[in-house]
């Protein structure tokens, strides 16, 4: 994989994963929380780059249908999916990791308090 492929899919990594975050920090964070935060924000950036696949074709559709005449541009990459699903991945590890350093902590505080 080249440097230009990761850093043409980087943007889709950084939205699945910023956005599950953010999902997880507006309700009560847990691992269930982030791998559906993560998983959800994933299935709406691989349905935009499935989209892309065919031309936007039934985007189209679905705009002409709307009354819409212009259709956002966008170019399909494999990548990006990949991107996407690793993204929902390090939503969930990050969320873990985050949760085990605060039990940690916590319960570190607790001892020295004792």
């Amino acid at each position: 994989m080249s440097r230009s492929v990761l850093l043409g899919s980087l943007p889709s990594f950084i939205h699945v994963t910023a956005f599950g975050l953010l999902t997880c920090a507006l309700t009560r964070p847990n691992v269930s929380t982030a791998l559906i935060g993560g998983v959800i924000w994933a299935f709406i950036d691989i349905l935009w780059e499935l989209s892309c696949a065919n031309h936007q074709a039934w985007l189209r559709f679905v705009y002409r249908l709307l009354g819409i005449d212009s259709v956002p541009t966008c170019t399909y990459d494999r990548w990006d999916i990949l991107a996407s699903i690793i993204g929902a991945v390090m939503t969930t590890c990050i969320v873990w990791l985050t949760l085990k350093i605060h039990s940690f902590y916590s319960s570190r505080a607790q001892e020295q308090q004792q």
